[in-house]
This record gives structure tokens, sequence and C-alpha cells, in this order.
């Protein structure tokens, strides 16, 4: 415990090895400037301490994307699922329509850098393989 914290807690009428940091008053005035990564909650960023402002943009930035990265990867694996359903209906208009939705996300995931433009490939050849069998 540092000195300055025994000497705070002996004044509240505490013990020196009792400290607790809830005692303590808050340092932080409304004028001060905050973390950088303050308000970004529930991110990994908080344990991470930028440098220069471009380095505080690129956090901000990061964070930004991967929650579109994330919305658009549950998109496509809802849209997969619907496919795989129609598929084991063997309703064929069904699956032609799940399929065509699920191509046309994927190519816009490929677009956006989501996805890699082989594994969508891959997967689009997979889906086409169901809706022209014979």
């Amino acid at each position: 415990m540092s000195r300055r914290r025994a000497i705070f807690c002996q004044a509240k009428g505490g013990k020196v090895g009792k400290y607790s940091p809830a005692a303590e008053p808050s340092r932080k005035s409304p004028l001060t400037r905050g973390r950088p990564f303050e308000s970004l909650t529930g991110s990994i960023l908080l344990s991470i301490m930028a440098n220069t402002k471009s380095a505080i943009k690129a956090a901000r930035k990061a964070v930004r994307l991967t929650t579109r990265n994330s919305g658009v990867k549950t998109r496509l694996k809802t849209l997969h699922k619907k496919l795989n359903a129609a598929i084991a209906a063997k309703d064929a208009a069904a699956t032609k329509a799940a399929a065509s939705a699920y191509t046309s996300a994927m190519d816009k995931a490929v677009k956006s850098g989501v996805v890699h433009r082989n594994a969508a490939s891959r997967a689009k050849a997979h889906t086409a393989k169901f809706v022209f069998a014979k």
C-alpha cells in the first residue's frame, strides 16, 4: 500500500492495512480529459493505451468495423441455416430463393472485406451443387 493511501485511510478512521478503493475520493475533475477508450465499453481496447492521435483513431475504427463485421457474419450464418433447412425439406423453390439470398450476401461480404473471396467462391459453389442438382 502506498504511503498516500495509508494516510488517507488513517484520516478516515480506518486501519492502515484496510484500504478500499471505494473509500478514496475521485481524482477526476470534470475538466480533465478521460482515457482514450473510456467510452468503448466491452472492448479489449480499454487495456491498450494508444500514444498518438492516429493510433487512437485507428483503435476506434477497429472497434466500429469489428461490430459491423460480426453483424455481417451473423447474417451469413442465419442465411446458411435457412438454406440448409430448405435443402433438408427438399423444397426446390425455397432452396433456390435461399441460395440466391445467401450468394448475394456472400458477395456483399466479400466486397466489404469481411469474407475472403476464395472462401466465398467455395461456399457459392457448394450452394450451386444443391440448386442445380437433378
